[in-house]
């Protein structure tokens, strides 16, 4: 099945147990309405450590009987939506027109992966109750995604994560009084937040419908949980203002 997907990977909890999530974000977005049958394949990992998250070793068996699979059941006309790693177990999730065909089509790849055989079960889901309940990033785990990928772009450019950073952040709010009830809100935050002052005597930018923007720093090493944690909460504090928070950026150190 063609179509444009844009994926993302953040951690959750499934049934009280940690777990991996992998998702199509764009199907959140879009769902396709004809696709109405849930198509659920357990694929069991040959090896899990003691969170149930596949090894080293199983991650290479896995990702072989996922590139068996995938392509397989997008033949038949299945969407894949999404994955989630849990328990020992990796569990694909795709949407179809109908479930006709996945059963046949499944059973030679068992046999190529004896020790990890896939199994299906499906049900009718028009709703896409399993994706929006389980796929689909909560504030935190899109947040954590979009920050995992500027995290990315540093690496690949070779910052050295561990060393101190000047995190450099800003928001935008409709009126003055919102910006500066932010401002105070933040001076007193337990994270030492350094406001820059010239940011506050700018003139507004009447061209946007929240013209009244504020630049403020902090110190810190880059490291993925800690940040996110750190930006889920200025976005709180900036919808408790009626602001807009637009995001960190920060310097490559080497």
């Amino acid at each position: 099945m063609s179509t444009d997907t844009e994926w993302g990977a953040f951690p959750s909890i499934v049934d009280d147990k940690p777990a991996m999530v992998v998702s199509d974000l764009s199907f959140g977005r879009t769902p396709d309405e004809k696709l109405t049958t849930l198509i659920h394949v357990r694929l069991p990992l040959t090896e899990s450590d003691e969170h149930g998250m596949p090894t080293d070793s199983a991650l290479q068996t896995m990702s072989e009987a996922e590139d068996a699979i995938i392509p397989t059941l997008e033949g038949l006309g299945a969407r894949h939506v999404g994955s989630i790693a849990t328990g020992g177990v990796r569990h694909l999730y795709f949407y179809s027109k109908s479930d006709r065909g996945i059963t046949d089509a499944l059973r030679p790849i068992s046999g190529l992966f004896p020790k990890t055989p896939p199994s299906a079960l499906t049900r009718a889901d028009a709703k896409h109750t399993l994706y929006f309940s389980q796929l689909a990033p909560n504030d935190w785990q899109h947040q954590f995604i979009l920050n995992a990928g500027v995290i990315s772009e540093l690496a690949e450019a070779g910052d050295i994560h561990e060393s101190l950073h000047q995190i450099e952040h800003v928001a935008d709010f409709g009126t003055r009084a919102d910006r500066d009830a932010f401002a105070g809100e933040l001076a007193t935050s337990e994270i030492k937040f350094q406001i820059d002052g010239s940011s506050l005597n700018d003139e507004p930018d009447t061209t946007t419908p929240m013209p009244w923007r504020i630049a403020w720093v902090h110190e810190s090493a880059i490291e993925l949980e800690q940040l996110t944690d750190a930006t889920s909460a200025l976005i709180e504090l900036c919808r408790k203002h009626n602001g807009e928070y637009d995001g960190w950026g920060t310097n490559l150190v080497k």
